[in-house]
């Protein structure tokens, strides 16, 4: 091992401090035995309160089953009962298990899997452990629990750090072993890898002395939670549930099948697969009318999942279920101009100043108004409060004091608003990019930029005149229909501005998505030409980078259609639960801190419209 790759092994160990996590992890880890009791032949780790995951070799060889590459005998599910026990909980009570998932050596990614159901109750002790999925591993420490043949005691640590970028062709990646740690060799395969800051990552597979002893092996949590559905739907659903969370899937469960008294969540999916006809090692995609399917629908028009695990549901699904995107768009149409949520839109109205100023620096006139309950609002077109921000309708700002002026916004609201609450801007078109979400805002003694707590959008406050209403809101409100029919991350998406054929484009375009702004090469003109382009054609929504992503085409597409795959109506909500992932948990999503939302909704035209003036 190189001296740069050298570490000590109680490094991780001060990372890992709290007591309580290490016993959860501790009380998680199985030992596996072999057909007559005698012998210890691999770890596996609970990942419900009744299934274990280990590697399929360890399986064979608790068995008795010689590994045979491309044999079938170790490509088909075993039948055969396995011994284990957990022993750090209760090392002298033995358990039974079933293979209930099985991806044999198959010479394939996602190969040498195993599943196990435990055939009896462990101990309320015993704790599942959350598999994070994540890219993120590069030269993360990680401790793995072994039981080696040679070792007189229960168990044994060793610790490691992990190079992602030596990932191999099965989709495994490498750990270097501390040259200060203990050996590992046989009797660790199927453990889980815990690393210090992402809890468990993947299982241990093996290694090749053969090659370097100070390599090993190990299956990553996301090959694992790819391989197996039914985990990766478990795993969705059940880490950190509150009261909200258990209520939606008991909603959802019940929605979709009226037999039944299930409790737990494990239960819940494990007897949609039944009734469904599918085992738990099944890779076969569910059809729309498949029970399982109809539980994914019903959580993802439930208000009160969150985002987060929303996305993760969808993401789900993609995989899962037949024609996922025509499921999705069907639920999307159920909730056209159907805003099941109480909200409050707060909405600022800056114009510029039309008479001339001896000062070069512009001036602008600021107006407000609050829609309490945007239900009322879509429906009947009645409930806007107006927001006086200074004593004269005539004065005038620029935009540094209109910032100052916004921060004691709060202070200002005329009426009671719902517990969720959007903002918009109405700009002039030329300042559609101006970052209004960085300005702060005094939230009741909490002095913050409003983008850190709030979806926040711009509008161009010239579609509000009446000629524009006149010859383009029909043309408008037919494109914001055909927008609620698909998803957005069906947006065109476009990398390169031309002139002439970005105006061609926008004409026939109900959304889009912007990766064509320079901030360090800045061209007023041609962003000027954007946002005219934009109102011209009537297109309801853009999603515009500050700066340009520089990612390699293909890589942007599919981070795209990954992270946008969400309706036009929880846009706003969607980008905004990204960001709140962004600051908490350090995720580099690839919109966030970096997107401004030009989201104009026909239905929504609180101001009055200029008057037309006939001379």
């Amino acid at each position: 091992m190189e001296q740069g790759r050298r570490f000590k092994g109680t490094e991780f160990i001060g990372s890992m401090s709290q007591e309580s996590q290490n016993k959860k992890f501790e009380s998680a880890i199985a030992r596996i035995y072999n057909q007559d009791g005698t012998n210890v032949v691999g770890a596996g780790f609970l990942v419900t309160q009744q299934h274990i995951l280990t590697c399929a070799h360890v399986v064979l060889a608790a068995l008795d089953i010689e590994e045979n590459r491309g044999s079938i005998t170790i490509q088909e599910l075993p039948n055969n009962v396995i011994e284990l026990d957990f022993p750090f909980i209760t090392p002298l009570t033995r358990i039974k298990a079933k293979v209930v998932f099985w991806r044999g050596l198959t010479n394939e990614k996602g190969e040498d899997i195993a599943g196990l159901e435990l055939q009896d109750t462990p101990l309320n002790s015993t704790n599942s452990i959350q598999l994070i999925s994540t890219s993120d591993l590069q030269n993360n420490n990680v401790k793995i629990c072994g039981f080696p043949h040679d070792y007189k005691k229960d168990a044994r640590w060793s610790f490691g750090k992990i190079y992602i970028e030596n990932e191999n062709a099965f989709g495994l990646v490498q750990i270097y072993t501390d040259q200060r740690s203990s050996k590992i060799e046989g009797g660790y395969s199927g453990s889980a890898v815990w690393c210090s800051s992402k809890a468990v990552v993947g299982m241990l597979s093996g290694g090749h002395p053969e090659e370097n002893d100070a390599i090993v092996y190990m299956i990553s949590a996301t090959v694992l939670l790819e391989s197996w559905s039914f985990l990766s739907l478990i795993q969705v659903l059940t880490p950190n549930l509150d009261k909200d969370i258990n209520s939606a899937i008991q909603t959802a469960y019940k929605s979709c099948c009226s037999q039944g008294n299930l409790t737990t969540t494990v239960e819940i999916v494990k007897y949609l697969y039944n009734l469904d006809q599918r085992n738990l090692d099944s890779n076969i995609k569910f059809n729309h009318n498949d029970n399982t399917a109809k539980f994914i629908k019903y959580l993802i028009t439930n208000s009160q999942i969150p985002q987060t695990t929303l996305a993760k549901l969808k993401k789900w699904g993609i995989n899962n279920i037949e024609d996922f995107d025509n499921l999705i768009r069907n639920v999307n149409q159920q909730y056209q101009n159907n805003y099941t949520n109480l909200e409050s839109y707060i909405l600022i109205k800056i114009e510029p100043l039309t008479t001339k100023s001896r000062s070069k620096i512009p001036k602008f006139k600021i107006s407000g108004g609050v829609i309490p309950n945007i239900q009322n609002y879509i429906k009947y077109q009645t409930g806007f409060d107006a927001i006086n921000f200074s004593d004269s309708p005539d004065d005038s700002f620029t935009l540094d004091n209109i910032e100052k002026v916004f921060r004691s916004l709060f202070q200002k609201i005329p009426c009671k608003l719902e517990s969720q609450i959007k903002f918009v801007f109405f700009l002039p078109p030329q300042y559609l990019n101006y970052p209004v979400e960085t300005w702060e805002i005094d939230d009741v003694g909490e002095i913050i930029p409003v983008g850190d707590k709030y979806p926040v959008m711009v509008r161009d406050v010239t579609r509000l005149d009446t000629n524009y209403l006149n010859v383009k809101q029909s043309n408008w409100i037919d494109k914001w229909q055909k927008l609620e029919k698909i998803t957005c991350n069906n947006f065109q998406k476009l990398h390169e501005y031309d002139e002439k054929r970005f105006s061609l484009l926008m004409n026939q375009a109900i959304g889009v998505i912007l990766n064509i702004f320079d901030e360090n090469n800045k061209n007023d003109n041609k962003i000027t030409n954007i946002f005219i382009s934009l109102k011209s054609n009537a297109v309801p929504v853009a999603i515009c980078h500050r700066d340009k992503i520089t990612l390699e085409q293909q890589e942007y597409e599919r981070r795209a259609n990954n992270e946008l795959n969400c309706c036009v109506h929880t846009l706003p909500n969607h980008v905004m639960q990204q960001y709140i992932d962004f600051l908490l948990n350090n995720n580099q999503y690839l919109f966030v801190n970096n997107v401004f939302l030009i989201y104009e909704n026909p239905h929504i035209l609180p101001f009055k419209p200029e008057p037309i003036i006939i001379k």
